[in-house]
């Protein structure tokens, strides 16, 4: 065929399918190796830790920690975001999540055939997606959105950017959504470090946003059922408005509308969740540190995104008196309350806490609850709640009761004043400590699965150093004076009743 008639779309197809041969077989090259080290990918234990993290700030405002263990072959890497709803449009919960688990359909510089054509395209099949929402039953509109579909579909292959990746090579990129914050976590080798770099500055920078309207519809449905699903939100919604009005975490609990994002909107949203300053980069592996930070502060240099913008911080001090409020149309009896947290130095005395006081009939306030003759009640506790940076957030305490939920409070406050006047032996503490390993290490089973849980973690505790183990005790001091300095305040009490 001649290249020089060949029409722009078939021959910019070509080239992408050049460069995905290409891909293949740097690809098929690169696969000996990891096999060769696929050990590293397998669940195993990590050895103890060594040599403390390395922590810095990239040139563009990057955060990384880089852990050297030769017993862990290859380099995984976890990219942690806030997905919290803190960078959502008001009316649009949810969207920072949608457009992180597109995130890996490629950019326009990886994946496109015509990128100016593309993202005319995509720009059409928004207004099409747009006008069928307003005509739900206009047979017209939808088979538009379809042609509009097709169109964009035709200018973007989805798995190039995942092939160039693998040429790296890169093992399993996968997305993880962790509640709060989501990551992206891959498995490469030391040596393509850079590679690997340009490509994430890269998705970053200049994220096509491919399959937007289908990823954003399962996340709506999904809303949907989250929804229905919790018993209390309006419990939870009132509670925040006593001690966090306008929060956007509100938005999380209240039923979402039936709108979809403009690609405007989700772009907007993609930058602001994917600043660089709102990142945790974590490398985990046998590498060389010294060389590693080099090529990352080489490569991490500069952003285009727009500036963050938070909304006006919200001060939180321990209430001066007790807040109340009532909610009607609860199926069953129950109460929350909520006291204000101190500064957080150890996030696992706070966690340990949590349990041992007043998380589940084993806790401290559930075995007086039933010592108390209320068989039928549940307790649970959260904190931080809702989950902010650094803790700045509130204990919560949900009590729910068939029998009613009268002296409740009266019951918390006691055995508050019990737990303050006196802590738990090492002995007491010890069943929940060895409980709160065991989930750490379900959650970081395997060397990837680490990488995720230490980048989600200083993500969501930046003031915090990077921890890669659950201490193996817990002084109940230092569990006490937390729980003194919790409960010095008033707190915020909402009752849900038929």
């Amino acid at each position: 065929m001649n290249r020089a008639a060949t029409s722009p779309p078939l021959r910019d197809r070509a080239r992408l399918c050049d460069r995905a041969r290409l891909c293949d077989r740097a690809l098929l090259r690169q696969l000996g190796l990891l096999l060769l080290l696929g050990t590293g990918l397998a669940a195993q234990e990590p050895a103890p830790a060594g040599d403390q993290p390395v922590v810095f700030t990239a040139p563009d405002g990057s955060r990384f920690v880089l852990i050297a263990d030769p017993s862990i072959p290859l380099v995984h890497w976890a990219v942690a975001t806030w997905t919290d709803g803190s960078a959502d449009p008001a009316n649009l919960p949810g969207l920072s999540r949608a457009v992180h688990r597109v995130s890996l359909n490629g950019t326009f510089g990886t994946g496109s055939l015509d990128p100016a054509r593309e993202r005319e395209a995509l720009q059409a099949l928004d207004e099409a997606w747009q006008n069928k929402l307003q005509k739900p039953t206009d047979d017209g509109a939808a088979r538009h959105v379809l042609r509009c579909e097709e169109a964009a579909q035709r200018l973007a292959d989805l798995t190039v950017f995942p092939r160039v990746l693998a040429s790296t090579p890169v093992h399993h990129p996968e997305l993880v959504d962790r509640g709060p914050a989501a990551a992206l976590v891959l498995t490469t080798l030391p040596a393509s470090i850079g590679q690997v770099a340009a490509l994430l500055v890269e998705r970053r920078e200049d994220l096509a946003l491919r399959n937007l309207p289908q990823e954003w519809m399962l996340e709506l449905l999904g809303r949907v059922r989250r929804h229905a699903d919790q018993a209390f939100a309006a419990v939870d919604i009132e509670l925040l408005a006593l001690v966090l009005p306008n929060h956007p975490f509100a938005q999380q609990l209240e039923p979402p509308p039936f709108l979809a994002p403009r690609r405007a909107e989700a772009l907007a949203t993609w930058q602001q969740s994917q600043r660089p300053e709102r990142t945790v980069h974590v490398l985990l592996g046998d590498f060389d540190l010294a060389a590693a930070k080099d090529v990352l502060n080489a490569r991490f240099v500069a952003t285009s995104l727009p500036a963050w913008r938070p909304a006006a911080a919200q001060s939180l001090r321990p209430l001066p008196g007790t807040r109340r409020s009532q909610v009607t149309g609860v199926a069953v009896p129950m109460v929350s309350m909520a006291w204000v947290l101190p500064p957080i130095a150890d996030r696992f005395v706070l966690e340990t806490a949590v349990h041992w006081f007043a998380e589940g009939p084993e806790s401290r306030l559930g075995i007086e609850l039933q010592r108390r003759g209320r068989v039928g009640a549940t307790v649970h506790c959260r904190a931080p709640w809702p989950p902010l940076p650094d803790g700045q957030a509130l204990l919560k305490i949900e009590i729910t009761d068939p029998a009613g939920i009268d002296g409740t409070l009266d019951l918390v406050t006691a055995v508050a004043r019990e737990a303050i006047a006196t802590p738990p032996t090492a002995a007491q503490l010890r069943p929940f400590v060895a409980a709160l390993q065991h989930r750490w290490r379900d959650r970081t089973g395997n060397p990837r699965q680490l990488a995720v849980e230490i980048a989600t973690e200083t993500l969501r505790w930046p003031s915090l150093p990077p921890m890669r183990s659950w201490p193996e005790r817990i002084e109940p001091p230092a569990l006490q004076e937390l729980l003194r300095r919790v409960f010095a305040g008033q707190a915020a009490i909402v009752e849900g009743r038929r």
